[in-house]
């Protein structure tokens, strides 16, 4: 039984590395919304989110299995963390001096690609249905559009900065700047929320 404890512990921990910023904006968003709540609406709502957070990262994942089938490249494991490839670099300087640069680079890019579709398709369902929410139902959309429409892309954000993950490929993928991720991730994060707040005001 302590063996189990300690790998799952294991998995959470690395869970939540690699997805800071998404758990980081999930809990901050509770913690405002909760004087709104009754204790029975915030349990429900923690439930919730937690598995669309999930369902989030599982996407993302999936976005890349996707690609790199596609691009006939061979999936060693997928986890709800990562896809590992059988031929998997470590570093820019590997993705760079591979004849599969750009390969790496779709790969690398469509796990973003893919949740913050998502994301526009939960828009446009959401943006129909505002009228006939109850208070929590419109609280967690809410929630559920941040984490779909700009989770990624302040992950494109912090990795360029620190050049871990997804950012690593598409920059050396790519032949870009780490800059032009980062300004990449800042523009659709800002035009993602100005998409959210039409959702709110109803214009």
């Amino acid at each position: 039984m302590l063996v189990r404890e300690v790998a799952l512990k294991a998995i959470i921990l690395k869970y939540l590395k690699g997805r800071f910023l998404p758990v980081t904006v999930f809990v901050v968003l509770i913690s405002i919304f909760t004087k709104f709540l009754n204790i029975k609406e915030i349990v429900y709502a923690v439930v919730i989110l937690t598995s669309i957070l999930l369902f989030h990262s599982f996407l993302h994942e999936l976005g890349h299995a996707i690609a790199a089938i596609l691009l006939n490249c061979k999936i060693e494991k997928f986890s709800i963390n990562r896809v590992f490839l059988e031929e998997d670099p470590s570093s820019a300087e590997e993705i760079i001096n591979s004849k599969n640069r750009v390969k790496y680079g779709i790969i690398a890019i469509s796990g973003s690609t893919m949740t913050i579709l998502f994301g526009y398709i939960l828009l446009y369902f959401a943006h129909n249905l505002r009228h006939s929410m109850k208070l929590f139902d419109f609280l967690c959309w809410i929630f559920t559009l941040i984490i779909f429409l700009i989770g990624d892309c302040g992950y494109l954000v912090t990795g360029s900065i620190s050049m871990e993950g997804d950012p690593i490929g598409i920059s050396a993928g790519f032949n870009i700047s780490k800059w032009v991720v980062f300004c990449s991730g800042l523009i659709i994060a800002a035009v993602n929320a100005f998409l959210i707040w039409r959702f709110f005001w109803n214009i």
